[in-house]
C-alpha cells in the first residue's frame, strides 16, 4: 500500500497533466 504522500503526489501529478491538456486546448482554440 502506497503511503499517504505518494497519493497526494500521484494526485496531483494527475490534476497538472490535466490542467496542462486544458491550457492547451484553450490556447489552441483561441
Amino acid at each position: 500500500m502506497l503511503p499517504f504522500w505518494a497519493k497526494m503526489v500521484e494526485s496531483q501529478r494527475f490534476v497538472c497533466r490535466l490542467y496542462k491538456r486544458e491550457t492547451d486546448f484553450l490556447l489552441e482554440f483561441t
